[in-house]
């Protein structure tokens, strides 16, 4: 659910607005929602999880996350991607 990823990646956001320029950690991040949602919020965004058929989900969910923001608006969101097996992208 999108609203939920929204709920997660605002609490992020405060903690950035806040002084914390770290990213946003989605440790099971399957097809990438929160990944999804962070890129939305102008966040950078890493994404792990053991299955690697979900890493490349993500993976290309967040490459057509980026050219669809990158062609609307140029502002291309904060970056990031998704890793398997304990790799961070």
């Amino acid at each position: 659910d999108l609203r939920l990823a929204r709920l997660a990646v605002s609490l992020a956001a405060a903690h950035r607005a806040a002084g914390d320029n770290g990213a946003l950690l989605d440790p099971c991040c399957g097809s990438g929602g929160i990944l999804f949602a962070a890129r939305l919020a102008g966040l950078r965004a890493v994404g792990l999880d053991r299955n690697p058929t979900a890493v490349e989900g993500a993976t290309a969910n967040m490459a057509a996350v980026d050219a669809l923001l990158d062609g609307s608006n140029g502002s291309g969101g904060g970056g990031g991607g998704c890793g398997g097996g304990g790799q961070a992208g």
